[in-house]
């Protein structure tokens, strides 16, 4: 842990895995374990070129929150292939790093995905079909 007047804060890593099995320690404000979605990826434009989505990847979601948009991170796997092309579509599970940030995200919210790497515009667009919470599932 870094102790210093530029650390703002700090997380630790209990286990880290394969996708959907990262062993992070969960804040109590929210029991949401697994998001279900379908997703579209956008073509490339003059904006620049678009990443294919793979099962493992770190990625970034603007999503609501306390009536505001906000950023969140999350894990994404994508159970029937292997990865999606820009411009198609498919069904992914989405693994929040930050469960609270999730908690006002429910079946049918939409969520846009960031391109982190070409200046954060949108990736491509998800609307959420399913919440797995613990002990409960929820779909449309």
């Amino acid at each position: 842990m870094c102790r210093d007047r530029r650390t703002v804060g700090y997380a630790t890593v209990v286990q880290v895995g394969r996708a959907g099995t990262l062993g992070l320690e969960v804040d109590d404000r929210s029991d949401l374990q697994i998001i279900e979605a379908e997703i579209a990826l956008r073509l490339p434009n003059q904006s620049g070129p678009i990443a294919p989505l793979h099962s493992g990847d770190l990625t970034s979601w603007i999503l609501p929150l306390d009536g505001r948009l906000n950023i969140a991170g999350a894990e994404v796997e994508i159970p029937n292939f292997p990865q999606i092309d820009p411009g198609d579509s498919g069904w992914v599970r989405i693994y929040p790093l930050a469960a609270y940030l999730w908690k006002d995200v429910d079946v049918g919210t939409s969520l846009a995905l960031r391109d982190d790497l070409h200046g954060g515009d949108d990736r491509g667009a998800a609307t959420v079909v399913r919440l797995n919470r613990a002990g409960a599932v929820a779909t449309r």
